[in-house]
């Protein structure tokens, strides 16, 4: 997680274990952005959505991870995981960026990971992201274009997914 909020220049301060972390999150996205499945996805948005076609796949993505998780993860339930994540979030609070510190209460408190298996938070989720460009964007409206390729997504996403887990971890 830490590699969406932090810079190439800013990874040789952290701690190896972190460093480690991030360059696997680099890892997921090099795999997942010359992926055929993962391009098949992104093709199923047309304009105006066409062009953020990588970020609304990697939310579907991620709602079908949190949706089918027991399935990915059967010794580890998602809100054990999620409740983890954000105990590991906090101890290393000081350490990280600005922005995710002030995102972390939200995050924690809110119960993000596991409210992604809800469609209403993948909504949410894209109208947040899109606050985060500069100019208009069409992704707080992009979920009527997620919803009429659901299907196809979810069938893309668990094709997709063992082949992400087989490349990383064999």
């Amino acid at each position: 997680m830490l590699g969406d909020f932090v810079a190439p220049r800013e990874i040789a301060a952290f701690p190896p274990e972190i460093r480690a972390g991030i360059a696997m999150h680099q890892r997921v996205d090099a795999f997942s952005d010359d992926h055929p499945v993962f391009a098949t996805s992104r093709r199923r948005f047309q304009p105006p959505y066409r062009r953020y076609g990588g970020i609304l796949v990697d939310v579907a993505y991620d709602h079908f991870l949190a949706k089918h998780w027991d399935d990915y993860s059967p010794e580890m339930d998602l809100p054990a995981f999620a409740q983890r994540a954000y105990v590991v979030l906090h101890e290393h609070q000081a350490i990280l960026p600005g922005r995710l510190q002030r995102m972390l209460p939200h995050m924690a408190g809110d119960d993000w990971l596991c409210s992604y298996r809800e469609l209403e938070s993948i909504g949410w989720a894209l109208r947040g992201i899109a606050r985060r460009f500069r100019h208009e964007t069409p992704l707080p409206t992009a979920m009527a274009a997620l919803l009429e390729n659901y299907d196809g997504l979810e069938s893309d996403f668990r094709r997709f997914f063992p082949e992400l887990v087989e490349a990383l971890i064999g």
